[in-house]
């Protein structure tokens, strides 16, 4: 791997049963992958369906910096904030955003969030969650 490989997530996540497909139309951006939670599998651990979700997935990029794809993340919903906010307000979902470097143990990625990206994170009242992939040599 020259380069680490690099790609964001964005999730909204619903603990009902709440018609995730309708989100798609609303904001007019295709999901990666969208279930209501009467899809998702049964969790061992409760016994209950998992929660249901809608999840937007950057393209991979290869580089040593991960600004690219929050960059592609902040420009495909800078616009639609208030809607998401608002989808996510009436029917109690959560918001999330997975950050995923997968690199060399040399070839470490530059991971570091700008004004830009920070001040996105905060309107939308969003969690950064940071999913790092270090590879044997």
């Amino acid at each position: 791997m020259p380069a680490p490989e690099i790609y964001v997530e964005m999730h909204l996540v619903f603990d009902n049963d709440f018609d995730v497909n309708i989100i798609t139309d609303m904001i007019d951006v295709q999901p990666y992958e969208c279930k209501t939670k009467s899809q998702t599998r049964i969790n061992p651990l409760s016994n209950q369906p998992n929660q249901g979700f809608w999840t937007f997935k950057s393209e991979v990029i290869i580089d040593f910096d991960v600004k690219k794809t929050l960059d592609e993340l902040i420009s495909k919903f800078e616009d639609k904030t208030e809607i998401i906010k608002e989808i996510c307000s009436e029917n109690k979902g959560n918001i999330y955003i997975n950050i995923v470097p997968t690199f060399n143990c040399n070839d470490t990625p530059a991971v570091y969030f700008d004004k830009r990206f920070l001040k996105f994170v905060n309107e939308l009242d969003a969690e950064i969650e940071l999913d790092l992939y270090a590879l044997a040599e």
